[in-house]
């Protein structure tokens, strides 16, 4: 994150809140994990002695932004930071043009980091890839086991003596495959609620806690 030093420390403090915020909503949209803890905008409002994403007004408006529009809002808070830096450099707190265009440069990058996140979750692998590199998988190791079992010596075969008696490749070859296929199962869907998927929570917990 980038922070000019010129800045005041509450403009600061709201510019990297909309920045995370922006995060948080593409988060909520694409996991679930992340959605069971804030489903709704007002869930992301200040509540007691803990910091918040939103004010009660700047919920209000993403309400309202979404019920026009009908698609995600995860953009409206870049928006928000933009106009901010804006601000900040038409009063003369950002002193240069390069440090207002990295500022607005950093954040419109994020911005279309988080569209590419809610673009791969709305166009999602087909099904129908997954089931025919499992079936191709198991097919192969179940041709392999017939095709590579030895000759029956009581056939009485000329040139045909068993001289391995445990394929260690197929062996390896299974193995590797298998792990590799389960692998690709698991990254299928990174952002759900499994032991192995993404912790976005503990990640928004600790922007939270650098920016302040």
């Amino acid at each position: 994150m980038c922070v000019v030093q010129g800045v005041e420390h509450v403009e600061r403090r709201s510019i990297l809140r909309y920045v995370i915020l922006c995060i948080t909503l593409t988060l909520a949209t694409i996991s679930p994990v992340v959605k069971e803890s804030l489903p709704t905008f007002q869930a992301m409002v200040k509540k007691g002695k803990s910091p918040g994403f939103l004010t009660d007004e700047e919920a209000r408006m993403l309400e309202k932004h979404k019920a026009d529009s009908g698609q995600h809002v995860a953009w409206v808070p870049i928006v928000w930071a933009c106009r901010a830096v804006h601000r900040a450099r038409k009063e003369g707190r950002i002193t240069t043009d390069l440090g207002h265009k990295s500022l607005v440069d950093e954040m419109l990058c994020l911005r279309r980091l988080c569209g590419r996140l809610l673009g791969y979750n709305s166009h999602n692998i087909p099904l129908v890839y997954a089931q025919v590199v499992t079936l191709a998988v198991y097919s192969f190791f179940v041709f392999s086991v017939i095709g590579g079992q030895f000759l029956d010596t009581t056939k009485n075969y000329t040139s045909h003596t068993i001289d391995l008696y445990v394929p260690f490749f197929s062996i390896l070859q299974l193995v590797f495959y298998i792990g590799w296929l389960k692998v690709a199962e698991c990254l299928l869907n990174p952002f759900g609620d499994d032991d192995h998927d993404f912790e976005f929570l503990s990640m928004i917990d600790r922007h939270r806690k650098v920016s302040v």
